[in-house]
């Protein structure tokens, strides 16, 4: 039987948002998902899943540094396993830094594992000025100058392709049904 975990870091509350939309497409095929809140305590991965997906959030160029290290530290176990890491970053709002192949954060990321997960994929977050600190404001409206994005203060934008999260669901379950139909044929 299938059991699929999510662990998410969420900051501002968009990748807990794509959580719940994933768990719910898994859950639509009839799929055990539960999705569990990343906390830096965590020293190991829950066992008893099929499946495992990653969705961080990147925050002034870089991954949660704790949940990354778990991910290398439960290199063995994620082998062994169907794997998916999502990165949501605002850069992904760029068509040229949509995929994982062109994201710099995801790239970035994956040099750091010494194991290959099954599925990537970037996706964009949402750019809410009134939801953040002074400091988050002013950094992020920087960035945003740099790089083109909105700095309107009352700007609150979703960029994430929800039909991209939709189709990665399907190719990503779809390997995971294969995996789980081969273990079946070996007992």
């Amino acid at each position: 039987m299938l059991r699929q975990l999510i662990i998410y870091h969420s900051t501002h509350g968009h990748t807990h948002k794509i959580c719940l939309y994933m768990q719910s497409l898994i859950k639509n095929q009839r799929i055990a998902c539960d999705i569990k809140k990343w906390n830096p305590i965590d020293s190991h991965l829950p066992v008893g899943y099929t499946s495992y997906l990653f969705i961080m959030p990147v925050k002034y160029g870089k991954h949660p540094v704790e949940l990354v290290r778990l991910l290398c530290r439960e290199s063995v176990m994620l082998q062994q396993s169907v794997t998916g890491i999502i990165s949501v970053n605002l850069t992904a709002r760029k068509p040229n830094k949509a995929s994982s192949q062109d994201n710099p954060y995801l790239q970035s990321l994956l040099s750091k594992l010494s194991w290959s997960p099954t599925h990537t994929a970037v996706f964009a977050g949402a750019l809410n000025y009134s939801k953040y600190v002074w400091y988050d404001r002013f950094m992020i409206r920087f960035i945003m100058k740099l790089t083109g994005g909105p700095t309107h203060l009352n700007t609150n934008i979703e960029f994430t392709n929800w039909t991209a999260i939709d189709q990665f669901i399907d190719t990503y379950l779809q390997s995971a049904k294969t995996i789980s139909n081969q273990d079946i044929s070996i007992e």
